[in-house]
């Protein structure tokens, strides 16, 4: 159970695991759509990775800030996307946002790890 909990934590904690491990599995039988599968799934582990990382570096609590935030870049996609076409498609909308999140979270996670080694080295010096 132990070596579960070790497991778990890691992926959480290093979410690029969680991708390659997902899109080398997933490569051999889907081809080019593993990519994006793989992406979906890393995109729900950055949600938690995110809060964890930064309530570990610094004790700042942002997971409801993280959720509002991708509330409110779904409803401005929601508009731009309205604007832009006549008829929404739902699932497409839907795969869009959850595709940009999955980029901003990624850039937000690389941030957040860049300037937890900043702050851990001046911290130290």
């Amino acid at each position: 159970m132990e070596i579960l909990q070790v497991l778990a934590g890691t992926l959480i904690i290093v979410p690029i695991l969680v991708f390659i491990i997902v899109f080398a599995v997933l490569r051999r039988w889907l081809g080019k759509r593993a990519f994006g599968i793989a992406a979906d799934v890393t995109t729900l582990v950055l949600f938690f990775s995110i809060p964890i990382s930064i309530e570990a570096i610094w004790g700042i609590s942002i997971g409801i800030w993280l959720v509002y935030g991708a509330i409110l870049l779904a409803i401005g996609l929601l508009f731009l996307e309205r604007k832009r076409t006549k008829e929404l498609k739902i699932s497409t909308y839907l795969r869009k946002t959850w595709r940009i999140l999955f980029l901003l979270l990624s850039i937000i996670y690389a941030a957040v790890w860049i300037g937890g080694l900043i702050f851990m080295i001046i911290r130290f010096v």
